[in-house]
């Protein structure tokens, strides 16, 4: 396949060669950087899509068992004038659910709540994977894959949805049907405009990380590589860890399943693919080197034989006319003598009294 064919590979065909053919880099981090941020935008979608649906279905599995809880669990609430007011004087009303989905739900309605006493609710909801807090005001979600809570206003949430007031009766009755499945679809896409952006970023950071890491590396290989061209290999070297961290998303999701060093072992794949096609690189520069010796080496011995052959004739050019000059001293020579006989043999007495 020729690099014309692989410079108009498709998104499948570039996932593919990122994952299996270090070979390839080089050609791939040859392209136009708008190809190569179409790329990575297709990649980070597709990621953000898959682990928005098992997120949805998680969450609709699970509303069911949530909608229960809070009809018979919770105190009376009720939301009027964008803002929420949970009936109970103990507060905060802290729900933990080690099992289930959503693992922690912290409710502290109360106006007088300080910064301080935020901040400690949003840090015990960072621990876990799925909670959420209820302010007076807003609301914050820890989800999966995010280390940063998700902050709404109920004034913007609940303006998606046109609705001003409800009670919880209202919420229980309201979730008991299909309308589960239209919140599954709101925190579908929630979840997927969110995190796409957050994964954007995020993998832009690693592949400038990346990058600067692959240029020293290059440097210390003596290749002369320039930063940009390692930072498109950087995003093509993402590919697999993108791929295993959106399988063990959804894996975690369901099972709980946990690795403790996910993220080292997320930015190794991706250094050990750079390396891998640096070493290629230099390898097939080095292949070149010894070819273009060899072919150095091979006009050197063409050009010494033919100068060779050019001598040998010269020398037997000049003995051929050294051989000339010879013969035609000796002929001159024995013309001479024969002009000096003829001449010695008129002069002589018995030529004259003939």
């Amino acid at each position: 396949m020729n690099e014309k064919t692989q410079k108009e590979m498709n998104f499948f065909q570039k996932m593919l060669a990122s994952i299996k053919d270090f070979d390839q880099y080089p050609i791939l981090a040859s392209q136009h950087f708008t190809k190569v941020a179409s790329y990575v935008i297709i990649l980070i979608l597709f990621m953000t899509i898959i682990c928005g649906l098992a997120f949805s279905i998680q969450m609709y599995q699970k509303m069911g068992q949530a909608i229960s809880y809070i009809d018979t669990q919770l105190p009376n609430l009720y939301y009027e004038n964008n803002e929420l007011t949970v009936e109970s004087e103990e507060q905060p009303i802290i729900i933990s659910l080690e099992d289930e989905f959503i693992q922690k739900i912290i409710i502290d309605t109360s106006k007088d709540i300080t910064i301080e006493k935020i901040e400690e609710e949003k840090s015990k909801l960072q621990q876990n994977q799925v909670g959420v807090l209820l302010l007076h005001d807003k609301m914050y979600f820890k989800l999966p894959q995010s280390k940063e809570l998700i902050e709404y206003t109920y004034a913007d949430f609940f303006a998606i949805y046109e609705i001003e007031k409800f009670q919880k009766n209202d919420i229980v009755n309201y979730f008991s049907g299909n309308n589960t499945i239209i919140m599954a679809i709101a925190f579908f896409i929630t979840y997927v405009i969110y995190f796409f952006m957050l994964n954007m970023i995020m993998t832009m950071m690693y592949a400038l990380f990346l990058g600067i890491a692959g240029y020293l590396t290059a440097i210390a290989l003596r290749l002369r590589l320039k930063i940009s061209a390692m930072i498109k290999m950087a995003i093509y070297a993402l590919t697999l860890p993108t791929i295993l961290l959106t399988i063990y998303t959804v894996m975690n999701l369901f099972t709980g399943f946990t690795i403790t060093y996910f993220d080292i072992m997320y930015i190794t794949v991706a250094y050990i693919y750079i390396i891998a096609s640096l070493f290629i690189i230099k390898s097939d520069i080095m292949k070149k080197q010894q070819e273009l010796t060899m072919i150095i080496e091979e006009q050197a011995k063409i050009a010494a034989q033919k100068q060779a052959e050019e001598e040998q004739k010269e020398k037997e050019r000049q003995e051929r006319e050294e051989t000339e000059r010879r013969k035609r001293r000796e002929e001159e020579k024995k013309k001479q003598e024969k002009k000096q006989d003829k001449q010695n043999g008129t002069d002589s007495p018995q030529a004259d009294n003939v």
